[in-house]
């Protein structure tokens, strides 16, 4: 009895070995690559404030690999909400360009730039048009996404068009739903 259940527990180990790859790689530890564009090198650059961009970029970068840039303000915003939005309402009509920190990713390693950031007074928050302006968009493929407590993603897409006016901007989503992200992505090709 004893030799059935060693030899049954060798067998199931090596199936999982062999279905793990036994390359002795962790695997875990790779990124993965995206099912649909399998040649497309993938950038996520995101801007967030309060955590929610943030976790949608990395639950896209989880399905389609790539790497993951953050946009960060040299001055931080308000932690108060209210004040926040203080500041935001003056920066969107000063049409402010707030430094970011860098340094920025050279586009020429990529092929399709994810962006993402809150909606912040019907648009994207200003840090993300200093990024987008001071970005070459020449022949990429860019993806919008954004999370929002009210407002759609449709008034940042127009902005996000003339930003990136030599490169093609794909239908935006806004991601609050999580469950969104995977349809939305097979959509566009990312996935299978």
């Amino acid at each position: 009895m004893k030799k059935i259940i060693l030899l049954t527990m060798t067998l199931l180990l090596g199936f999982t070995m062999a279905a793990c790859g036994g390359t002795g790689k962790n695997v875990s530890a790779e990124a993965p690559k995206p099912a649909g564009k399998e040649n497309q090198r993938i950038l996520i650059a995101y801007f967030s404030w309060g955590g929610n961009t943030e976790r949608t970029a990395k639950a896209i970068q989880s399905l389609v690999g790539g790497d993951l840039f953050r946009i960060v303000p040299v001055k931080e915003y308000p932690k108060d909400y209210t004040k926040c939005v203080e500041v935001a309402k003056e920066e969107k009509a000063a049409k402010a360009r707030p430094e970011i920190k860098g340094p920025l990713p050279d586009l020429k390693n990529y092929d399709v730039i994810f962006v993402g950031y809150p909606i912040w007074i019907s648009v994207a928050p200003m840090p993300v048009y200093t990024f987008m302006e001071a970005c070459d968009f020449t022949g990429k493929t860019v993806v919008p996404f954004c999370t929002a407590g009210g407002s759609g993603i449709e008034g940042s897409i127009h902005d996000m068009e003339k930003m990136a006016a030599k490169g093609k901007v794909l239908k935006g989503l806004k991601a609050n739903n999580p469950a969104d992200i995977s349809p939305w992505l097979k959509d566009l090709g990312f996935m299978k």
